[in-house]
């Protein structure tokens, strides 16, 4: 029956990190450990890492590009054209819009998005007027590969990691300082990473195009 606490600091940090409440944590560990731990207690542990999350905020970037471009999403400019088209529409005028993205070229796309105007307008005017307004911030689509434009032409990993941010705090109704809520962050941001294994397909093609385009920028 003896009772081992031996790192009990680092698991009070790893589970507030998940997203567990002060109570929550005090009676996990009661129920396991048989340590009682106030909610005081748990907050003074998991301070330790607000020095940690100092450091790591003022933290030297490895890679900063002055001169970048901006890329719209295409996904969501898909989504705010398609918002207000009839279902009866709908297939047709996706498979229209997919004409100016897939192009190979920037001027191909600028043509494909006057046929498309030619098209729709009468029925659909504000439908593409988001592509014209935003044009300068998708064009730029068009001046790398095919392969590398796949990771361009959406937000989804941003959104993953927004995501992974609501599933740890959404447990949570409130914080009770902003200290809390970015020590929260912190230890998510922390445990997502060890998530990203995954080696992207194509990557050496992409990264050699990347060291092409912007010498010396790459590591």
């Amino acid at each position: 029956n003896k009772r081992d606490i031996s790192g009990i600091e680092e698991k009070v940090i790893n589970l507030y990190g998940k997203g567990l409440s002060t109570r929550e944590i005090s009676d996990f560990i009661e129920d396991i450990y048989g340590v009682e731990l106030s909610a005081t207690m748990i907050s003074n542990i998991t301070d330790a890492v607000l020095e940690e999350v100092e450091e790591w905020q003022k933290r030297p970037l490895k890679a900063v590009y002055p001169n970048a471009m901006q890329q719209r999403c295409i996904v969501h400019l898909i989504r705010n054209s398609v918002k207000f088209v009839s279902y009866k529409h709908l297939k047709e005028f996706c498979n229209d819009l997919r004409t100016i993205y897939k192009s190979n070229t920037e001027k191909e796309a600028r043509e494909n998005l006057e046929k498309v105007k030619q098209k729709w307008n009468s029925i659909y005017p504000t439908s593409l007027k988001v592509w014209e307004d935003n044009w300068e911030a998708i064009c730029t689509l068009f001046n790398y590969s095919k392969e590398l434009r796949k990771i361009m032409y959406t937000t989804n990993a941003i959104e993953s990691l927004n995501r992974s941010y609501r599933k740890y705090t959404k447990t949570k109704g409130v914080f009770p300082s902003d200290n809390s809520l970015i020590k929260c962050l912190y230890l998510a941001t922390k445990n997502v990473e060890k998530k990203w294994t995954t080696r992207y397909p194509n990557w050496d093609m992409i990264y050699n195009e990347l060291n092409i385009l912007y010498p010396n920028s790459l590591n």
